[in-house]
C-alpha cells in the first residue's frame, strides 16, 4: 500500500513538476531572445537555435522554483482533500509521505549538479557565440561596404578596397592551427591613438590570418604584401622592395567565451587554474610582464656584446634592413645606454641591407654621443629600440658624400633574432610556466618595473582563484537548493492546510528567491577583499540561503508531525 501511494505522489509531482519548467524555459527563452532579435542578430532560424541553446542554461534557475510549486500544489490537494491525515492515521508517519519529494528533489539535485559541471557551459558558449558573430564575416563584410574594421582591444584599424574569405589548409605551426583566411586588395593600416591614427601604412595586398591554439584561444596576423610604410616624425615614406612582404605581430583576440569562467565546464576550470592566461584580464598584465622580460632580455644582451667589444647588430623596419652599432664607451641608464666617443673613435652606426651576397653598406652615421632607447612592446616580443645621434656625420657609402647634423634619431629597429622560444614569438606572448621561469631568472637591477607587474599578476590569479572556487560552490549550493525546496513546498502545504495553493507557494517562491540571490551575490564577495578572508566570507554568505531553507524545512517539520 505505501508503494502506490508513494508512486502517485511521485508522478504527481514529477507531472506538474515537468509542465511548470516547460513552461517557465520556454518563456524566459523567448524573453532572452528580444534584444538580440530587435538588434537584428537572429534570423527564424537561429531564433529557434537560440531558443533550444536558452534552454539548458535556464534549469538552474527554473528547477529550484518549479519543483517548489509542484510539490506545494500536490501537497495542497492531499491535505485538503484530507488524505494526509487518512495516511497517518493508518500508520504512514509524514516523514513517509514526504519521502517522494525528497527523493525527487535529490534525483534532481544530482542531476542538475552534473549539467551545470558538464553540460550547460557548452551551450552558454553556443549561445554567446551565435550572438557575438564570427569575427571573420564581420571583417569581409565591413571591408566590403568600404568601413573601417577596428580590432578595439588592440587599436589596429584595417581598411582594404575588397575583401574576400580563402580556403586554407589544415597547418599547425608553433602551436597554432590557421583557421581562416582572408584576401585583401588595396590596404590601408595602422594603430589608433588617440584621436589620429598612428604608425600608417599602405599595402597592394594582405593576407588576414586567423589562428587557434589547443585551448581555442583565438590570434590573428596580418602579412602586408608590398608595403609602404610613413614615418610620422620626418613624415617620409620608406617603400620595401616589390619582393617583399611584412608580417605584423601575432594579435590574441579577446574571448569572452572561454574567458568567463560561467562558460567553463569543470575540467575547463581546472585548465583555467592551471594556466590563468586563459582569462583575459590576466592575459593583458602577462603580455605586459612578457614585453618588459622581453626588454631587460635585450638590454642584458646589448650589455654583454657592447662589454666583450662585440657590434650590436640590429634589424630594421624592412627585413633587409641592417644596424651595426658600436663605441667607445658604454654607460647604462633607466631608459637603456649612453654611447660616446672617447676623442679619437666616434660611436659609429654602420647601415646596411643584407643580401644573399652579403652586406650592402648604405651610409655611416659617426656621432659624438648616442641615448639607445629600449622600450618593451605589451603587443609583442620584439622591443622597440630608437637611437638618438648628436653631432653626427652621416657619409653615403656609396658616393661618399658628407652630411653633418646636429642630431639625427633611428628608430623602429629590433633585436635580430627571438629573444624567447619560437612558439612564445608565434604567439607574441609568454606562455605561463615560461612566464615563471624568466621572472625567477630576472637579475635585481632589472626588477624595478617588472615587480609592480608581478604583484598586480599575483593579485590577479588570486582574484581568479577565489572566482573559480566560488563558482563550484556556486553550482552546488544551486543543486542542493533543490533536494531542500522541494520537500519544503510539500511541509509548507501540510503546515498551512486549508488555505490556496498560491498562498502557500508564495513562501516558498520567497525563500527560493531569497536563497538563489544569495547563492549568486557571493561572487562579488569572492572578488574582492584579501584571499582567505575575501573567499571565507563569499562561502559562508553562499551557503547561508540553503542553511536557511533546511532551518525553515526542520522548523515546519517538527511543527507538522507535532500535530
Amino acid at each position: 500500500m505505501p508503494l502506490t501511494i508513494y508512486r502517485h505522489i511521485f508522478f504527481e509531482v514529477l507531472k506538474v513538476l515537468a509542465i511548470s519548467a516547460a513552461v517557465l524555459v520556454v518563456v524566459l527563452s523567448f524573453a532572452a531572445a528580444v534584444k538580440p532579435l530587435s538588434d537584428g542578430l537572429l534570423g527564424p532560424t537561429q531564433l529557434i537555435k537560440f531558443v533550444l541553446y536558452t534552454i539548458p542554461t535556464l534549469l538552474g534557475f527554473v528547477l529550484p522554483f518549479a519543483g517548489a510549486f509542484a510539490a506545494t500544489l500536490v501537497y495542497t490537494r492531499l491535505a485538503n482533500d484530507n488524505e494526509v491525515l487518512a495516511c497517518h492515521a493508518s500508520g504512514i508517519s509524514h516523514r513517509s509521505v514526504l519521502a517522494p519529494p525528497l527523493i525527487l528533489g535529490l534525483t534532481l539535485s544530482i542531476g542538475l549538479g552534473v549539467l551545470s559541471n558538464f553540460v550547460v557551459p557548452s551551450f552558454y558558449r553556443a549561445v554567446t557565440e551565435m550572438v557575438e558573430g564570427d569575427i571573420v564575416g564581420v571583417l569581409v563584410r565591413k571591408l566590403d561596404d568600404k568601413q573601417a574594421f577596428v580590432f578595439k582591444d588592440q587599436g589596429l584599424v584595417i581598411y582594404a578596397d575588397s575583401a574576400q574569405p580563402v580556403d586554407v589548409e589544415n597547418v599547425v605551426t608553433a602551436g597554432l592551427r590557421l583557421e581562416r583566411e582572408v584576401a585583401l586588395e588595396g590596404v590601408a593600416i595602422g594603430r589608433l591613438d588617440g584621436r589620429s591614427i598612428g604608425s600608417p601604412a599602405t599595402a597592394s595586398a594582405a593576407r588576414v590570418l586567423f589562428y587557434s591554439d589547443e585551448d581555442r584561444n583565438a590570434y590573428v596576423r596580418v602579412q602586408l604584401e608590398n608595403p609602404v610604410a610613413l614615418d610620422d616624425r620626418r613624415r617620409a615614406q620608406r617603400q620595401s622592395m616589390s619582393t617583399e612582404s611584412v608580417t605584423l605581430r601575432p594579435i590574441r583576440l579577446p574571448n569572452p567565451v572561454l574567458e568567463e569562467p560561467r562558460f567553463l565546464s569543470w575540467l575547463d576550470l581546472r585548465k583555467l587554474v592551471r594556466d590563468p592566461t586563459r582569462s583575459d584580464a590576466i592575459q593583458r598584465i602577462v603580455a605586459e610582464l612578457s614585453g618588459e622580460l622581453a626588454e631587460a632580455a635585450v638590454r642584458k644582451r646589448m650589455a654583454e656584446q657592447w662589454a666583450g667589444g662585440v657590434p650590436v647588430v640590429l634589424h630594421g623596419w624592412l627585413p633587409q634592413e641592417r644596424y651595426e652599432i658600436s663605441a667607445p664607451a658604454v654607460t647604462r641608464t633607466p631608459e637603456g645606454f649612453l654611447l660616446q666617443s672617447d676623442g679619437l673613435r666616434p660611436v659609429l652606426v654602420r647601415a646596411f641591407d643584407q643580401t644573399r651576397d652579403g652586406p650592402d653598406p648604405k651610409r655611416r652615421f659617426e656621432a659624438d654621443a648616442a641615448d639607445v632607447r629600449i622600450s618593451a612592446d605589451d603587443q609583442g616580443l620584439d622591443p622597440a629600440v630608437r637611437i638618438f645621434l648628436r653631432g653626427v656625420r652621416v657619409v653615403d657609402s656609396t658616393t661618399g658624400g658628407v652630411n653633418e647634423l646636429a642630431e639625427r634619431e633611428l628608430n623602429a629597429m629590433t633585436w635580430p633574432e627571438p629573444v624567447f622560444s619560437d612558439q612564445a614569438h608565434q604567439r607574441g606572448v609568454l606562455g605561463f610556466d615560461e612566464l615563471i621561469t624568466q621572472l625567477q631568472a630576472t637579475p635585481a637591477d632589472e626588477a624595478g618595473a617588472i615587480d609592480g607587474l608581478r604583484r598586480q599578476l599575483q593579485a590577479k590569479i588570486e582574484r581568479l582563484g577565489r572566482r573559480v572556487v566560488n563558482l563550484k560552490h556556486q553550482r552546488a549550493a544551486s543543486a542542493a537548493s533543490c533536494a531542500l525546496l522541494l520537500p519544503l513546498g510539500g511541509v509548507l502545504a501540510m503546515r498551512l492546510k486549508g488555505q490556496s495553493p498560491l498562498a502557500v507557494f508564495f513562501w516558498s517562491f520567497l525563500l527560493a528567491i531569497l536563497t538563489l540571490v544569495m547563492i549568486h551575490a557571493s561572487e562579488n564577495l569572492a572578488s574582492s577583499g584579501t584571499s582567505a578572508g575575501g573567499l571565507a566570507a563569499s562561502l559562508a554568505f553562499l551557503w547561508s540561503g540553503n542553511l536557511l531553507l533546511a532551518v525553515v524545512l526542520g522548523t515546519v517539520y517538527c511543527q507538522v508531525a507535532r500535530r
